[in-house]
């Protein structure tokens, strides 16, 4: 599998890395941090996706057909617990999913799909423990533009 990244920092800690003396900056009066550098690209923000994750994948058209990316700022992380009484009791089983959301670009879309982290299996006697979905199973991703980087 070929996995392009780029990362993007704030330019405080570019700065650190880079001692350059060319380029402009902007500085926050009030801090004086840097606010803007020219000497760095920037995020180009196309656009946004926000959706629940569900068991099928869900799929997003974007505008331009190649050069884009995700930029994931919530994965959606949730546990679902389902499960409780065995038998008609007193024994219960539980199940406890733990989810991540994840994102993917093919011929002009980004897919959505729910990825499985983790299952793990309880029981016991005695009362069982609260079932629900605990966490957020919502994402959202940014869509970045990524020709000429």
């Amino acid at each position: 599998m070929n996995v392009q990244y780029w990362i993007f920092d704030t330019t405080d800690v570019a700065q650190m890395a880079f001692n350059l003396t060319k380029g402009l900056r902007t500085r926050n009066p009030a801090n004086n941090r840097v606010i803007f550098d020219s000497r760095y690209k920037y995020m180009r923000i196309q656009g946004m996706v926000k959706a629940n994750i569900g068991t099928s994948p869900a799929s997003f058209p974007v505008a331009q057909g190649t050069g884009y990316g995700i930029g994931v700022s919530n994965s959606g992380a949730g546990v679902l617990v389902t499960g409780g009484p065995v038998g008609g009791g007193p024994y219960w089983l539980n199940n406890d999913l733990a989810y991540v959301a994840g994102f993917k670009t093919l011929n002009g879309s980004v897919q959505l799909r729910m990825i499985q982290l983790a299952l793990r299996i309880t029981d016991g006697p005695s009362n069982p423990p609260p079932t629900g979905q605990f966490g957020s199973f919502q994402a959202v991703g940014l869509v970045l533009d990524l020709r000429n980087y």
